[in-house]
Parts: C-alpha cells; sequence; structure tokens
C-alpha cells in the first residue's frame, strides 16, 4: 500500500510537466523505482532476478497505465485556483462566496469566455505552452461578466473530460462533487447543466480531509470496515439538467471557439 501511494504521487507529480509521450516516461520510470524495493523485499534477497524485474514491468505499466489515463485524464487544470485568481490578483471579488451572487445578477455570460491556460491546458488538449485569453469584449463587459466566465470555464473544461471519456465508450449516469467550488448552487447548477448530468453535493463538501479522518477511525478500531464509513455519506443536494439542447449547443460552441483560439 506505502509503494502504491509513493508510484502514485511521484509519477503524478514529476508527470505534471512536459509533453504527453514525456509524461509517460516519467511515471514509468519512478513507477518502476518504487516498486522495487517492495519486490526484492518479498523475495528475501537483494538479488535482481529475472522474476523480479518481471513483476516490477507488469506492475509498473499497469500503475502507469491506471495513473496516467485515470487519475491524469481527469484533472481539471485551474479549478478553484480560478476563483483565487480573481480573488488575489486581479482583485474582481473580495470573498469567494461573492461570485454566486455576482453570476445571478446577470441573465447570460454575454458572449464572454475565459480559457484559464494560466499554466497551459490538459485533457484532452495536451499544450503545456497554451496561456489564458479572454474573449468577446465589448465596452458593455465588466467585471461580473469576467467572473461569471471563470466559472463557467470549469464546467466547460469538465465537459471536454467527459465528452473524451463519452468517445472511448463511457458515459457516467451521475457525478458526485466535493471541494469548495461546489458550495456555489449557481455553479453546481450550471455544472449540471453543461455536462448534461445529474450532480449529486454531499453534506461534507471537504472530502479529502474527511476521508483521511476516515482512514484513521479504520486504522483504531472506531469504524469496522469501509461499508462501515461508507454509511457516514449524505447527500446534501442533487442538481440535474434544466436547460435546453439548443442552449447547452450554443454555449459549448462559444466555449470551443474560445479554445480553437488558444491553440493558435
Amino acid at each position: 500500500m506505502i509503494t502504491w501511494g509513493l508510484s502514485w504521487t511521484n509519477a503524478k507529480i514529476v508527470g505534471n510537466y512536459g509533453s504527453a509521450p514525456l509524461m509517460m516516461f516519467w511515471r514509468f520510470f519512478i513507477a518502476t523505482l518504487s516498486f522495487a524495493p517492495i519486490v526484492w523485499w518479498h523475495g528475501q534477497s537483494l538479488k535482481i532476478t529475472k522474476e523480479a524485474i518481471r513483476i516490477i514491468i507488469l506492475n509498473s505499466i499497469f500503475m502507469v497505465s491506471y495513473n496516467y489515463f485515470f487519475f491524469k485524464g481527469t484533472q481539471v487544470g485551474f479549478a478553484g485556483a480560478g476563483v483565487q485568481w480573481l480573488r488575489d490578483k486581479v482583485k474582481l471579488i473580495s470573498n469567494a462566496s461573492d461570485t454566486e451572487k455576482i453570476v445571478k445578477s446577470l441573465k447570460s455570460n454575454s458572449g464572454i469566455y475565459l480559457v484559464p491556460a494560466f499554466t497551459g491546458l490538459g485533457a484532452p488538449y495536451w499544450k503545456p505552452n497554451a496561456r489564458g485569453i479572454i474573449c468577446g469584449l465589448t465596452r458593455d463587459t465588466s467585471q461580473k461578466e469576467i467572473v461569471r466566465a471563470t466559472l463557467e470555464s470549469v464546467a466547460y473544461q469538465s465537459y471536454d473530460l467527459f465528452n473524451a471519456m463519452k468517445n472511448d465508450g463511457l458515459k457516467p449516469n451521475l457525478v458526485k462533487v466535493d471541494g469548495g467550488m461546489i458550495k456555489n448552487n449557481w455553479f453546481s447548477q450550471f455544472l449540471s447543466n453543461i455536462i448534461d448530468t445529474k450532480i449529486i453535493r454531499p453534506k461534507v463538501q471537504e472530502t479529502t480531509a474527511l476521508g483521511a479522518a476516515f482512514m484513521a477511525g479504520l486504522k483504531i478500531g472506531v469504524y469496522k470496515s469501509l461499508s462501515d464509513i461508507s454509511k457516514n455519506w449524505k447527500i446534501d443536494q442533487k442538481f440535474t439538467p434544466k436547460i435546453s439542447k439548443s442552449d447547452r449547443t450554443k454555449l459549448l460552441k462559444g466555449w470551443d471557439q474560445a479554445i480553437r483560439k488558444t491553440l493558435i
């Protein structure tokens, strides 16, 4: 289990830089190094045998494939960090909670799209040298439209990933979300609208911290099993798509045009 954690973490950190082929190389290399000690330990010998090499290579290939195509492939770059950018860098908001009130005051996005490629574009575009842009500015554009475009961009990036999954034959019936952004009811609903899928928000939104607490509780005997832990997961609210297909298509067309301009 420790080796799994080391392999996943190290390969993921190293793999955040460079092209897709380069990331695959680093993931394989780090995963191989991480697996080596445990293989030798199980064999109670520091000798490199053919069997040890075979196990290392097979496990490394599995780790890289699982890591690369699942974990890396489902990341949305600059999600919550986009709101931090609005607050800390461009000073368009004072607090993250301000965004919901701002976006609700607008009837539409007024054709404004922001592509937050501040550190490049990840999946499914893989363009580390791409940089962010704002499209559709007019004299009537205010800070409100910029705030809305930033929030919308997270949903659009999610759509791009779900669409890539769909092309590979995967289409989830529902999505469970967590994190600071989902406290925003408007965003949660917009996300459901764009990916055309039911969204379920838990009562405890900081799932990472909660998961660590659950694992600690499992270790000291507070919980008897993972099934016992799962009983503590509670639904806060459900969001279902509420826009027409034509409206969704129009919004996504605008995003696609913005992405194309980013990739030039």
